[in-house]
């Protein structure tokens, strides 16, 4: 019921492998040169406060948003 609806075999073959390709690219970053990696996260102000702070919560929520897709695969590492 979540899977989206193509107009063709085509087409789920093209969004697909684009998928693909975007994702191999963030593997391959990321073993190259992890530390080159930093979160895109986004800053705060309130209201009593002058100071920005850096803000990880949507960044967060992605992330786990992400590892619920595959939660299976997760399991080992939420059990170490």
């Amino acid at each position: 019921e979540d899977e989206p609806d193509f107009i063709s075999d085509a087409q789920a073959e093209r969004i697909t492998e684009l998928i693909r390709r975007q994702m191999n690219g963030i593997v391959w970053g990321l073993e190259a040169d992890p530390d080159a990696y930093e979160p895109i996260l986004d800053t705060v102000t309130y209201e009593d406060k002058s100071k920005e702070y850096l803000d990880g919560e949507m960044w967060c929520y992605g992330f786990m948003a992400g590892v619920a897709l595959t939660r299976e695969a997760w399991q080992p590492l939420f059990e170490d």
